[in-house]
């Protein structure tokens, strides 16, 4: 595992090679569309778990639903809260604030998560954290989504 982090100018050749995965489509009842998925490694007080974000370039930040925030370490009651609105409008949902710890293909990334009280929240991996980490292209035409390292990253949010 590579840990995304540097303090010169550009990083290490080892650690400016992009990583690829495949864009998928899925079938709606409105047609098929393409599925941003990304596999990834979340770590856990019991250890990695491999999980499936979809990578929302409409999200402010990465997203879980809050039973995850215990299996994280973050305990929602020190943690800073508030409400998300979404499109459904109305008074939104309960969000706290926390950090996690995910491994993209050989990169380990901080991220600020949000933990959702909507059980039926997918993993949404979301702009902050993400965008400054990476240089993010949706090849359609090849069917791909790759991730660069942008040169200035620093892995872990100050």
């Amino acid at each position: 595992m590579i840990r995304a982090s540097w303090s010169s100018t550009s990083p290490p050749a080892a650690l400016s090679a992009p990583i690829e995965f495949p864009l998928l489509k899925k079938t709606t009842a409105f047609g098929v569309i393409e599925d941003a998925l990304i596999p990834a490694t979340l770590h856990t007080r019991h250890g990695p778990l491999g999980i499936q974000f979809i990578l929302d370039t409409g999200a402010d930040f990465t997203m879980l639903p809050h039973h995850m925030a215990e299996l994280v370490g973050v305990d929602l009651t020190r943690a800073p809260s508030g409400r998300s609105m979404g499109i459904e409008g109305g008074r939104g949902i309960r969000i706290w604030l926390g950090h996690i710890q995910v491994t993209i293909g050989p990169y380990l990334l901080r991220l600020r998560c949000l933990f959702s009280s909507n059980e039926r929240t997918p993993y949404l991996l979301g702009r902050a954290d993400v965008f400054s980490a990476f240089i993010i292209t949706f090849d359609t035409l090849r069917g791909r989504i790759r991730l660069t390292p942008r040169p200035s990253h620093a892995s872990q949010h100050r």
